[in-house]
């Protein structure tokens, strides 16, 4: 009680279960998130985001420190013809992670991609670099 009390001033997050899918370890996630993981992928993979900003097929994952709802980030990035993933790898073009704008200690996935020198940009970032995308389009 004493954590809902402190986080719901801030919004608690909220799902129905017609709104929950079964990940691949049986874990309870959002429908959106479940399907844009099992996506098959966009065409080839480019490498990693560079100043020519993002491109079809470049792979991305969300860690949970970012303030927007990563359920928009996923929803956006897989529109654009970004490729979702859960977990981490060396093929991974960009993590989102707010760590760095906050000026907090790196951990889990953003921790993990910039020691694999992958780009980790924030949620707002991640949202403009979609933005462009499309625009480009």
């Amino acid at each position: 009680m004493a954590t809902y009390l402190e986080l719901e001033p801030r919004g608690v997050a909220q799902f129905t279960p017609e709104d929950l899918a079964p990940d691949q370890f049986g874990l309870q996630r959002s429908s959106l998130r479940v399907d844009a993981e099992k996506a098959p992928a966009i065409g080839s993979n480019p490498g990693l985001l560079g100043k020519g900003g993002l491109l079809r097929g470049m792979e991305f994952v969300v860690s949970d420190d970012i303030a927007v709802d990563p359920d928009q980030l996923i929803d956006a990035g897989v529109r654009a013809g970004l490729n979702y993933r859960e977990k981490l790898t060396r093929e991974t073009s960009v993590a989102v992670s707010d760590a760095l704008l906050r000026g907090a200690e790196l951990r889990g996935k953003a921790m993990h991609a910039h020691r694999k020198n992958i780009p980790v940009v924030s949620g707002e970032e991640f949202a403009r670099l979609v933005g462009e995308m499309e625009s480009a389009e």
